[in-house]
């Protein structure tokens, strides 16, 4: 049996997220078929699973505990019968917010994790994993904050303290966002 290492959050709520949670050894999961198993490179610390263990969001895993991590990038470690759109060895995102992270508490802060193979997306050789593993939240979450400011054309935006990974996505990005 192969086991990996996952971060699991123990105690709820976790008021204080280092002593809330604990390094775990779990058993690395067998792919269903039409799933894959994902062996996580690189997975992003962001404030949603700070209040998610806080907050107890994830409460109703307290018996298994629950495996945070929002989003993160690995390699396609094995595949299940019928999986066609990805290859052993293949660098993916795995989507792991809804369906695995909220809806079953098994987020991207483990070793290994299964998803269905139509819930990655291939990375290309162009992107770093660091970039990679911060994909999905936080450039979402900058194009809904233009959309919701509905900033007028030939107006600014002044940000200030921009060290965060959305104040880098939009300084990487400005002027690329057309409404």
């Amino acid at each position: 049996m192969t086991t990996g290492r996952a971060i699991v959050q123990t105690v709820f709520p976790g008021s204080n997220p280092a002593e809330s949670m604990s390094l775990v050894r779990k058993e690395k999961p067998r792919p269903s078929p039409h799933n894959v198993v994902v062996r996580m490179i690189a997975s992003a610390v962001n404030p949603v699973d700070l209040i998610y263990i806080r907050d107890s969001f994830l409460g109703r895993f307290e018996d298994k505990g629950a495996v945070h991590g929002s989003e993160g990038v690995g390699v396609v470690d094995e595949i299940g019968e019928g999986v066609t759109s990805c290859r052993v060895g293949e660098r993916v995102i795995p989507l792991v917010f809804w369906k695995y992270y909220c809806g079953r508490g098994e987020g991207a802060w483990q070793d290994y994790v299964e998803v269905a193979e139509e819930d990655v997306v291939p990375v290309p050789d162009t992107m770093s994993d660091a970039v990679a593993a911060q994909f999905v939240i936080n450039p979402w979450t900058l194009y809904g904050m233009l959309h919701d400011l509905q900033i007028p054309k030939g107006k600014y935006l002044l940000q200030t303290a921009a060290g965060s990974v959305l104040g880098r996505h939009y300084n990487e990005g400005q002027g690329n966002y057309k409404g």
